[in-house]
């Protein structure tokens, strides 16, 4: 998983990329998410073609990774990237913390 990181400024360069590895770990806790039907069933499509364990299990990892990504400063952060490699190709979608 790859997590980009911005500092606020008037242009978002993306530092270097970090490569965040998440063990899984048998103790978490319970959190409750209220996500779109459509987009719970997009992501039982993938994970059910990947074979990458559960629902559960894909978006706990990309919490656990928000959360390291999180750790070193979270005052200068201002957006949230998540980037997903398909191919060769890159699709990113952008996430503001300040709206």
């Amino acid at each position: 998983m790859m997590a980009d990181a911005y500092r606020k400024s008037s242009s978002y360069e993306p530092l270097k990329p970090t490569i965040i590895e998440i063990p899984l770990k048998s103790k978490k806790r319970i959190v409750s998410l209220r996500v779109d039907e459509d987009a719970l069933a997009v992501i039982d499509r993938f994970v059910a073609r990947k074979g990458v364990g559960s629902r559960t299990l894909l978006i706990s990892r990309l919490v656990e990774a928000l959360a390291e990504g999180l750790k070193e400063n979270p005052d200068n952060i201002d957006k949230v990237a998540l980037t997903l490699k398909i191919g060769s190709k890159d699709f990113t979608a952008l996430i503001s913390l300040n709206s």
